[in-house]
């Protein structure tokens, strides 16, 4: 009898193991919109990206004297541009991320980060307007090997940042003192997937391009969103690195699909069917905004499909999602004007949303 009760138990545990593992998510949006675009800055080309920056809209261009253009967002007036390239003082030689703003003594401000040289500066943006010259105000030397792509200033003592796919230990989130110059809290990459080969460009290119996410920073400050392209789910992250929820679709771990995809020779890659799932985010005090694609990795960039902007809150329950006819490589939100900025890079389109009702309705 005891065997017979000792089989059925261990029966039991392997099922529910086995449920556990080959588990399917599925994410409940209660609302549901569709949402249709009007083409703006016809004649910006240039823009790679465009961030709201408080009552100003940012832009990211490219442009042989400056990194960032500034907009009226209400008259789409070009105002300054910022951030002048060069070796002198307020001037940055190499690569610029833009990371986050913030807001001190009605001065907006925003942190830029080196690509190349892992300097962490603040730009007054408000004093640079004023004056008609870029004034960097804090800046950080940010340790090199640590090769942060997006980083964010907490205090002097604490940035926050997740590596680039360039680095050989990537990681997905690392707690930096830039002050004694010491990490201080590593969360590695997960979920796991297994990997023997360590070849620099195989690491770089093949395995690493797994763990790439958008990385945010609530602008309180207290909580990070990261949202994975190749894996379908956003983890939410406190201020020390904690991992407090994750939103999960899908399987917990195509694992099958994964290991071919490591396994394939190069020439063969485009053969596995791995997929792009979140391409962009932007985050607020109140919501988590992903944009999402859902393509197959060997269609990106080559097929132009309609995507969708998720709405989530930071307790990571779904609240709604917006159907957008165009293919968006990136977005960004004015909360305060319910409108959405959306940049279609592939097809050279920069455009305008209104989802004034949508915002209200969530």
């Amino acid at each position: 009898m005891k065997k017979t009760q000792l089989l059925i138990l261990f029966l039991s545990v392997n099922i529910i193991l086995s449920c556990t593992r080959e588990q399917n998510h599925i994410l409940s949006f209660d609302r549901e919109f569709t949402i249709k675009g009007k083409e703006i800055l016809k004649e910006d080309v240039e823009i790679l990206e465009l961030y709201i920056i408080d009552t100003l809209l940012l832009a990211k261009i490219i442009n042989d004297n400056y990194y960032f253009s500034v907009y009226n967002p209400k008259t789409l007036q070009l105002i300054d541009n910022i951030a002048k390239k060069g070796n002198g003082p307020n001037e940055f030689p190499a690569g610029l991320v833009y990371n986050h703003f913030e807001k001190e003594n009605n001065q907006i401000k925003i942190w830029v980060k080196g690509t190349n040289t892992h300097k962490l500066s603040q730009i007054n943006v408000s004093e640079s307007i004023d004056k008609n010259k870029t004034i960097v105000g804090k800046e950080f030397q940010l340790r090199a090997q640590s090769k942060y792509f997006k980083v964010f200033y907490i205090d002097s003592t604490k940035v926050v940042g997740r590596s680039a796919n360039t680095t050989p230990h990537m990681n997905r989130l690392q707690i930096y003192n830039p002050m004694l110059d010491s990490i201080i809290k590593t969360v590695p990459v997960f979920p796991k997937v297994e990997n023997n080969n360590y070849d620099l460009s195989f690491l770089f290119y093949r395995y690493n391009s797994l763990y790439i996410s958008t990385f945010r920073m609530k602008p309180d400050k207290t909580k990070f969103a990261s949202a994975m392209v190749m894996f379908n789910r956003i983890d939410i992250f406190d201020s020390e690195g904690n991992l407090e929820n994750s939103i999960i679709e899908g399987e917990d771990f195509p694992e099958k699909t994964l290991d071919e995809y490591l396994k394939a020779k190069q020439e063969n890659i485009d053969k596995i069917n791995v997929k792009r799932y979140y391409q962009g985010s932007f985050v607020s005090d109140s919501y988590i905004y992903c944009l999402y694609y859902n393509q197959l990795q060997n269609e990106y960039s080559k097929n132009s499909i309609p995507v969708e902007v998720r709405i989530f809150n930071w307790s990571g329950e779904p609240l709604c999602k917006i159907k957008v006819p165009d293919y968006l490589q990136s977005f960004t939100i004015d909360e305060k004007n319910g409108l959405m900025y959306g940049i279609a890079l592939f097809d050279e389109k920069i455009l305008i949303y209104d989802i004034k009702s949508i915002l209200n309705e969530i």
